[in-house]
């Protein structure tokens, strides 16, 4: 699976510019597939999500995008074609004491089900989009933080962005951090994201990752990045 890395730091910006725009035509095969969607979901929520228009240096500018159309484009290859939408995500490298949080994801999610990754992630939502149009990335990650592993903001010692990860494939690129945190609760799945999560020493990860044999592309990117680096957090 073909997956790209930048180099981004703690000066990152991110920004929303503009709404994202699609043809009648294409807005009307976008909600068939979102209304059959819902027949087998009813819970699914359509809100507004980020959309990368470009990036350069330390600065993304992005779009806002309802999530029918990432969803449509999952769906339907053509549509995929068409739209190209690189929707904006989180990831985190949560380390506790020499150690490291991962999770198995659950068989019902749309990307990567089944699939091992590191904890927290997930896409940034419109919520987090100031009126100025600058985008609270670290704010997003939190709320990832707190409802995937019940960690509040307050355990958290320092968050750095280290890489930023697009997954060629899914279209989807991802603000990657390192998380450092002062506790950790027991783990108790919490939503219907994950199966299981598991603190892995930092010193068994590698071999972890490759005895598992489903593990997300960015995730594990993600941890040969973080093996690679001095921790001192």
């Amino acid at each position: 699976m073909a997956i790209e890395v930048y180099s981004i730091d703690d000066l990152l910006k991110v920004r929303v510019q503009s709404e994202f725009q699609t043809t009648p035509e294409m807005e009307s095969e976008i909600n068939k597939i979102w209304n059959l969607e819902k027949q087998t979901r009813p819970n699914i929520f359509d809100g507004m999500c980020l959309s990368v228009k470009n990036f350069q240096g330390n600065s993304l500018e992005c779009e806002l995008i309802p999530y029918r159309y990432i969803l449509a484009q999952s769906r339907d290859t053509r549509i995929k074609t068409q739209l190209q939408t690189h929707s904006l995500a989180v990831s985190g490298a949560v380390l506790y004491s020499e150690a490291i949080v991962v999770g198995k994801r659950a068989s019902s999610v749309t990307q990567y089900p089944g699939f091992w990754e590191l904890v927290p992630s997930g896409g940034i939502d419109g919520s987090r989009v100031a009126a100025d149009g600058s985008v609270d990335f670290k704010g997003q990650l939190l709320v990832e933080l707190y409802e995937e592993l019940q960690l509040p903001a307050e355990v958290v010692k320092k968050i750095l962005p280290i890489s930023l990860i697009l997954d060629v494939e899914q279209l989807v690129y991802d603000i990657c951090l390192l998380i450092s945190v002062s506790q950790v609760s027991s783990f108790q799945v919490s939503n219907e994201e994950y199966d299981t999560l598991e603190l892995v020493p930092l010193k068994d990860l590698s071999h972890f990752l490759k005895s598992s044999t489903k593990i997300v592309p960015t995730s594990q990117r993600l941890a040969d990045i973080v093996l690679s680096l001095p921790l001192c957090l």
